[in-house]
């Protein structure tokens, strides 16, 4: 009877993995061939001196006068001079592909001579929509800025052709789907804080290179403005290759932005000389950003990386300060697995692992107003349940036992942004959160064949610039456990974690622009079995050392990382060198961690990008491992880097401290 169970439960498991990675390829082709676009109309109030920009051509509108026209072809109201460079160029470059507008333009328009240099400048992400505060939203418009816009005249005949053939193959991000992700509507009161928090809600997006929203009084009607959003897309087509030995790479491909549709899909292939099959599907995924109007995300997945295998779906709706106050997500993963257990550090045995992991959560957001009514606070409650149904696992204490796990949370929110660049990014604008959020954990943990015990936890963060604004930290706490009974001295599988990022301020040296970058990563076992461990395996603590040995109850990283960017700029790529030097300690978690083993990495590289792809930042990369058993390692590496940013203060659902 147990065979023919086994028997059963292996075929469903194939079933459900084959209608994953069917649903990824027929959704991908599916997204292609409905991508119909529509068009609508609008109703254009014009001004005398107004100008009319329609296609290739512009107008200065000689008398009042109202116009019916749809947008299946670029147009735009020009009122006034616009504070963003870039609008001003992309004008420009419309007006330019004839002598008339040409013309037309340069007497329309003149352009600021200011010495103050935008790539550099630190603000609040809010400060440029409060002259507009409590205005009525009158018009919305939707423009799309060509990806490769620049002067033509610089390049050479292969890069001009180039570039209009990229233009001409991609398809903009639909007009109605950057509808869709606006939080304000035509009719209502202008708040900054939440116009800055959508344009950097949709900043983020991975498809996204630029976005601006641009606020533009109405005459004679002083109390309305009209708001015209501007989006620059990335070439949404990529791949990222990775080689890590002569008989041995991996490569990625991925359009982030089907069809302009918001949809993405990508593939990972692994090549390894070494094994029988030479060829596998490591990674496979289809992603909707945004499912209609509803905010939500929702993914496919299939991944099959060395020794595991996962696949599965999710759907998440997060949290969105001053206009969604609900959020939730559910999703289903099998997990085909080996689990290492090491009982004297020395001696490592692999079991199998399978197991479904089903998850559901909800949770209502409060503004909060009784500590201070000029600051934008939330209280945030959420509820979790998680179930584990294990089909092949090892007899190792209770770790792995059917069970349900239930989990509150309630969280304390204060979060806004800064704008700026060149911190991990190579010129793009980027947000730096500050503020802070202070999340209180509390659940019951119910396995099949144990007693249950209770969760509770804490964690801290907080972030923002001191010493005026020449040094950003990002602090982060935690503190967890499990509890038979409710007492400070029955700790059982326990974590302490402190995490630390901090970063100077943007350095001119000549040409050249320095940052400076310090992390550190502490985390500690409290009573946790002999079973439970943490290493050093991720190649992300000490970079490129990868070592299954180092391993252990406690674990402090400190990386730092010198980088100078560069003026060079080949046909659109950036360049940044950069050099680090990262220290990893591990031990038993009852020792003194700067005397325990530690791990060295020093090293070099420079790191290529061009913002106007979906291309991962190219990284190549020299590292040096002194003393690494008694031997020193020398490692060069070239592969894509992924995108970083700082952790933020976003509320998630509730989950336990992971010793990981």
């Amino acid at each position: 009877m147990i065979v023919r169970v086994n028997s059963w439960l292996k075929e469903v498991s194939k079933i459900f993995r084959t209608i994953i990675i069917f649903s990824i390829v027929l959704l991908s082709i599916f997204s292609s061939l409905s991508a119909n676009q529509k068009w609508n109309e609008f109703i254009l109030e014009l001004r005398t001196g107004d100008i009319l920009h329609v296609g290739d051509s512009c107008w200065i509108v000689p008398q009042d006068t109202t116009l019916i026209i749809t947008d299946s072809i670029p147009f735009f109201v020009q009122q006034e001079c616009t504070n963003t460079t870039e609008f001003y160029e992309t004008l420009k470059d419309e007006a330019d592909k004839s002598d008339f507008t040409k013309r037309l333009f340069d007497l329309a328009f003149k352009k600021g001579t200011g010495n103050k240099d935008p790539l550099y400048q630190l603000e609040k992400s809010e400060l440029q929509f409060f002259p507009y505060k409590n205005k009525i939203i009158r018009n919305i418009y939707i423009m799309n800025i060509p990806i490769f816009q620049t002067d033509s005249d610089k390049d050479i005949k292969i890069i001009q052709w180039a570039k209009k053939t990229g233009d001409k193959l991609h398809i903009d991000t639909r007009k109605w789907g950057i509808k869709n992700l606006l939080l304000f509507k035509e009719g209502e009161a202008l708040y900054p804080i939440l116009m800055a928090e959508n344009e950097r809600m949709i900043y983020e997006l991975p498809y996204i290179n630029e976005v601006y929203f641009e606020i533009y009084p109405c005459f004679n009607e002083p109390d309305y403005v009209d708001v015209v959003v501007l989006t620059k897309d990335k070439f949404p087509v990529g791949a990222n290759p990775s080689i890590s030995a002569l008989d041995s790479y991996h490569l990625e491909i991925y359009d982030l932005n089907i069809a302009g549709l918001g949809h993405e899909v990508s593939a990972k292939v692994a090549y390894d000389g070494g094994k029988k099959e030479k060829f596998s599907l490591q990674n496979a995924l289809y992603k909707v950003y945004h499912i209609g109007n509803t905010f939500t995300t929702g993914e496919l997945f299939y991944s099959n990386p060395e020794h595991e295998e996962r696949y599965g779906f999710v759907f998440n709706r997060d949290f969105i300060p001053h206009k969604i106050n609900i959020a939730g997500g559910v999703g289903l993963e099998r997990v085909n697995t080996t689990h290492t257990h090491s009982p004297d550090y020395s001696t490592f045995i692999e079991n199998p692992l399978e197991y479904v992991k089903s998850d559901v959560y909800v949770g209502v957001a409060e503004l909060l107003k009784m500590f201070s009514p000029l600051r934008v606070e939330y209280l945030v409650e959420l509820v979790r349940v998680t179930h584990y149904d294990y089909y092949k696992y090892p007899l190792i204490g209770s770790l792995f036992n059917d069970r349900t796990e239930l989990l509150l949370s309630f969280n304390h929110h204060r979060s806004k942004y800064y704008r700026s660049n060149l911190i991990y990014d190579f010129g793009e604008i980027e947000y730096i959160p500050y503020g802070h959020l202070i999340e209180i954990l509390g659940g019951v943990e119910y396995p099949e064949l144990y007693e249950k015990r209770y969760y509770a936890g804490i964690r801290f963060s907080r972030g923002n610039f001191i010493f005026e604004k020449t040094l950003y930290y990002y602090l982060q706490f935690g503190l967890g456990s499990y509890f038979d009974r409710f007492r400070l001295n029955d700790l059982n599988e326990g974590v302490l974690s402190f995490n630390a990022h901090f970063f100077t301020k943007h350095y001119k040296i000549g040409n050249y622009g320095v940052r400076n970058f310090i992390e550190f990563d502490y985390m500690k076992g409290l009573n946790q079995p002999d079973y439970q461990y943490i290493d050093l395996h991720n190649m992300q603590n000490v970079r490129g050392f990868d070592d299954t040995k180092a391993r252990g109850q406690q674990r402090l990283v400190i990386n730092l990382e010198s980088v100078a960017y560069t003026p060079w700029d080949l046909m659109g790529f950036r360049f940044a060198m950069f050099g680090f030097f990262d220290i990893g300690f591990i031990g038993k978690a009852n020792s003194n961690i700067f005397f325990d083993k530690n791990y060295i990495g020093v090293g070099a590289g420079v790191r290529m990008r061009n913002d106007n792809l979906v291309f991962k930042t190219i990284q190549l990369k020299v590292s040096y491992f002194p003393d690494i058993d008694g031997n020193d390692k020398i490692s060069l590496s070239l592969s894509g880097k992924p995108d970083l940013s700082l952790p933020g203060f976003d509320v998630k659902c509730p989950e336990t401290i992971k010793f990981e």
